[in-house]
């Protein structure tokens, strides 16, 4: 994913962008109401010799910095384009995975999942939202999942990983390699399921 975001101007790149296209559109924009009365109010101010040098240097630093306004609102619908663009890649290169996603809080209860998660235990993903994760599996690979998870819980390793057999999903009993780490800033457990070739 790219450091610069399309779309962004530093501030002098805005006011001279802003000058440039004021010098294509002088008059001020009509669609605002408040704004328009007041910029009538400079123009009868430009208008009367007293005030007119004044008046006519606030209008025209006004307008440009409407148009800067302008600018940083075409700006932002860019990089919220981006940003969103961005998401929904990620979004995918989550849920189609070769690799099982899942999250789980201190006691096994399956926060996250991918797609491919939930393909590997045969459920639908929203369903199991909530549930333990053991639950999904025999009452030996259950203990095995457990044990790994306490290792992690206990702070007695970082990384752990274990071997278990999943009933569920459209290619029936299959071997996957379970690793899983605390997660340092939710506090959660990040775990992956990764399909383990049989001999």
């Amino acid at each position: 994913m790219s450091h610069t975001i399309p779309g962004y101007l530093t501030s002098a790149e805005l006011r001279t962008k802003a000058r440039a296209k004021l010098g294509q559109t002088p008059q001020p924009d009509a669609r605002d109401a408040h704004a328009t009365e007041a910029m009538g109010v400079l123009y009868e101010l430009a208008a009367a010799p007293d005030t007119a040098a004044d008046a006519l240097a606030l209008l025209h630093e006004l307008q440009v910095h409407q148009v800067e306004l302008e600018l940083l609102a075409e700006a932002q619908v860019a990089i919220r384009a981006q940003l969103e663009a961005d998401l929904a890649r990620q979004q995918q290169l989550y849920d189609c995975a070769p690799v099982g996603y899942f999250t789980l809080d201190a006691q096994g209860h399956l926060m996250e999942l991918n797609l491919t998660g939930a393909q590997q235990l045969g459920v639908d993903r929203e369903a199991v939202l909530g549930q333990r994760l053991d639950d999904q599996l025999s009452p030996m690979d259950g203990a095995s999942l457990r044990a790994l998870l306490a290792r992690i819980a206990q702070g007695d390793a970082t990384q752990a990983a274990t071997h278990l057999t999943l009933a569920g999903g459209a290619h029936g009993s299959r071997r996957v390699c379970a690793s899983a780490q605390v997660d340092p800033q939710a506090g959660q457990i990040l775990l992956t399921f990764t399909d383990w070739p049989t001999p």
